[in-house]
């Protein structure tokens, strides 16, 4: 089967969209399900620079040269392609946004490139907006492992909600007690921007991991292998659980790519990268919570003892 040509990561500057939002607003930042559509309208977002990943400097169990440098990019020059995007329906949301499954239906492109089934993550107002572009950016530091291990991103957009609109079906989930959501909402009333509103493109995966079920020791040692290559990059995710973990993509021209650190193909992406932190911690303490969490998360129920395949050689660090 002939490779598919993928469009670079960073080909897209304009992405357009159509279906996002809708007449009226029931006073909450939520549309109303009654709202009049305006499908017919397409609005536009403009690529930004996701913020710097920052590093989080511990003082024990640290690496002796600091931080792992981000490996070198191999994408050519920023490019300047419009993409038209009908917003289809919302597939799930979190605590920082909404994803919605999207159509493309136009591409300026001459190059013959290919996308992947998409997503957008849609986040709102300018705390929730931050957020998201330091997934961004953490996105930007493991780009070596998009396609691999973690789902393609093709960048971050920013634009303003239209006036008198609302983003269609949007909702948070809801965590914490009921103090702390309080706490949370006071911080979003004290916004100096409400109607700021960023996307994240992402490549489109398949279903979550369901840990209840019987997981094969095999695919298990492949997640903690996967944890394990994050952590080559000094990255510790945070938040490690089932609805994190989704099945890769189910085109196998999309779902082979293999993992230049290791060589090895999964058939899993970890997402949901906002409480996530470069750190200068050692790879093995890195390491030790990841499966400490993926123990849990398994239930304890014949998690693999032994040691993880290696992910390949260390990445060069920063001089001290």
């Amino acid at each position: 089967m002939k490779s598919l040509n993928f469009l670079p990561l960073n080909a897209i500057k304009y992405v357009a969209l159509s279906g996002l939002f809708e007449q009226g607003d029931n006073g909450s930042g939520l549309g109303s399900h009654d709202a009049q559509g305006i499908d017919d309208v397409a609005w536009e977002f403009e690529q930004v620079l996701p913020a710097e990943a920052h590093c989080m400097m511990h003082k024990a169990g640290v690496r002796e040269k600091g931080p792992p440098v981000r490996p070198p990019s191999t994408l050519p020059p920023p490019g300047s392609l419009r993409v038209l995007l009908q917003v289809k329906e919302c597939i799930g949301y979190g605590r920082l946004g909404t994803v919605y499954a999207v159509d493309v239906s136009r591409l300026d492109n001459r190059t013959g490139g290919y996308l992947p089934p998409l997503v957008i993550k849609v986040s709102k107002g300018s705390l929730d907006c931050s957020k998201l572009s330091k997934e961004a950016g953490l996105y930007t530091e493991m780009q070596s492992l998009q396609g691999t291990v973690v789902p393609r991103c093709y960048g971050l957009f920013t634009s303003q909600v239209p006036d008198g609109c609302a983003i269609r079906d949007f909702q948070l989930e809801q965590t914490g007690s009921s103090s702390e959501q309080e706490e949370h909402q006071q911080l979003h009333d004290a916004e100096d921007n409400k109607d700021c509103i960023s996307i994240l493109l992402l490549e489109r995966l398949g279903r979550a991991l369901h840990p209840d079920n019987h997981v094969p020791n095999e695919a298990k040692k492949d997640i903690y292998a996967m944890f394990n290559e994050v952590a080559k990059l000094g990255i510790l995710h945070d938040d490690i659980r089932a609805d994190n973990i989704l099945e890769a993509p189910s085109h196998p021209e999309v779902s082979s790519t293999p993992s230049p650190l290791s060589g090895r193909t999964y058939g899993w992406r970890i997402i949901d990268w906002e409480f996530a932190d470069k750190t200068n911690c050692l790879e093995e303490s890195i390491d030790r919570i990841s499966r400490t969490a993926l123990s849990v998360m398994f239930k304890y129920n014949d998690f693999p003892a032994e040691a993880s395949p290696t992910a390949g050689p260390y990445v060069d660090h920063a001089d001290t």
